[in-house]
């Protein structure tokens, strides 16, 4: 068994018997530590690739919140609105089964979604804490980090991309890249407003997090993260200045980014980039409006199939809608989310699925109106970070299959559980009745964790 085998199957029962003995919060922090390394897929863990620790993980989260189940019982799950239109989305889910024109794809995806809904309800039962919530912010950055270090060691594995890197839900290239751009604007909020440690920590981070961008060379992904950023530099110019926030040092930090970016990109990306107004089909001698043309298709096949046609059925019924010239070997993907959804989930569930992403937006954005108001800046960017990460990846959902990755939902997760904290904080700031206006402020935000 390999050193890095070793250390991995330690880290992991030391995080079993944390979340146990100490908190639930480490079973969920432990869950995104698995995700990124991965050991099923990774050469070092030939030994324990048959191990579920993703299902021992579970059963953990569930155990250790069973046995500290009052100490969560003012943690409301649908005090988010994105909730509901979550659960929405699992019940439309379950009853398009007996509609799927892939049964077998089908069922084990619904399983997969119902468990991404039961770890986002533990997720905001049990992360009630700014110091749970950076535990977990840091723990999702050290695992874009390895992601990263790993496409350093190996390079693009042919031609011009870099495969089979991700998590077991995001191996290909474009699902990856998607992965990995929503963590640049939060290690980017953690080196503007971060404590000096936090800065060090995660400048390496975002440096290889940026190469792997590169190698991955998706231009999806690309525009995702262009749009992400400068959402969080629109806002975060919108917003009031404070002492960690220093709007020259911002920009000028942008600046430095942007030249280290360039820096780092190679020749084969920055061609590849040049091909999302003139895409290199076109340019290699046939359309490269398919991918555009292919996804109205979508359109003949709710004609014949109304609820949807499940899980892949998009991919499964192509031969039969697609002209010959647009199919591969094996049909075709779709190659949008939005798209993806509603051919497998009909106009119903195309529409609950875009309400949950509204919702939460709008739950974000009322949190971060009310911590403007309240002058608490810091929780501020971090939600402000937050969102331009799911921005990001949302952008590049465009052109990905990205409905079913894992990162959807770990976010409105996030959001939910940053909204309980600050809105529960904030209500009980509102509740005290202060005689000293300013003595009070300061002792409250040490009691939020200092953030």
């Amino acid at each position: 068994m390999s050193i890095t085998a070793i250390v991995f199957l330690f880290i992991f029962i030391m995080g079993c018997l944390a979340a146990f003995f100490i908190d639930p919060s480490y079973g969920i922090s432990l869950y995104i530590f698995e995700y990124f390394l991965n050991p099923a897929q990774r050469w070092w863990g030939w030994a324990i690739r048959d191990v579920r620790f993703a299902y021992i993980i579970g059963i953990v989260i569930i155990i250790g919140y069973v046995l500290r189940s009052k100490e969560y019982s003012n943690n409301r799950v649908f005090s988010a609105p994105q909730t509901k239109w979550l659960l929405l989305l699992v019940i439309v889910i379950i009853l398009t089964w007996p509609f799927a024109v892939w049964q077998d794809a089908h069922q084990k995806f619904m399983i997969i979604f119902i468990k991404y809904f039961l770890l986002y309800v533990f997720t905001i039962k049990i992360i009630d804490t700014p110091q749970k919530f950076n535990r977990l912010m840091g723990v999702f950055l050290l695992g874009q980090f390895y992601l990263g270090w790993l496409a350093y060691e190996y390079g693009r594995s042919g031609g011009s991309r870099l495969e089979k890197l991700g998590g077991a839900d995001s191996r290909d290239a474009n699902g990856t890249a998607a992965v990995m751009i929503v963590a640049v604007p939060i290690a980017l909020n953690y080196l503007i407003t971060g404590k000096k440690w936090q800065k060090i920590c995660v400048l390496p981070i975002l440096v290889f997090i940026l190469n792997a961008i590169i190698l991955l060379n998706s231009r999806g992904a690309f525009v995702g993260l262009i749009v992400s950023l400068a959402y969080y530099l629109f806002f975060s110019f919108k917003a009031p200045s404070f002492p960690k926030f220093n709007k020259k040092n911002v920009f000028i930090g942008f600046a430095a980014g942007i030249v280290l970016f360039m820096y780092l990109a190679d020749p084969v990306f920055l061609d590849r980039m040049k091909t999302i107004t003139t895409p290199e089909e076109e340019i290699q001698g046939y359309t490269g409006r398919e991918r555009v043309e292919y996804w109205f298709y979508t359109f003949d096949m709710l004609k014949d199939h109304p609820f949807g046609t499940g899980v892949a059925g998009f991919n499964y019924l192509s031969q039969y809608y697609l002209p010959h010239k647009y199919l591969g070997a094996r049909g075709r993907a779709v190659h949008s989310m939005y798209f993806e959804v509603l051919s497998e989930y009909s106009y119903h569930g195309f529409l609950i699925f875009m309400i949950f992403l509204s919702s939460n937006f709008g739950y974000l954005r009322r949190l971060r109106k009310s911590l403007i108001q309240k002058q608490i800046y810091e929780p501020y960017y971090m939600a402000l970070a937050l969102e331009s990460g799911f921005l990001s990846v949302l952008i590049a959902g465009v052109f990905v299959d990205s409905f079913y990755l894992e990162i959807n939902y770990w976010l409105a997760a996030y959001f939910a559980a940053y909204g309980n904290i600050y809105f529960k904080e904030m209500k009980r700031m509102d509740e005290i009745d202060f005689k000293d206006q300013e003595r009070p402020r300061e002792v409250n935000l040490r009691m939020m964790g200092g953030y």
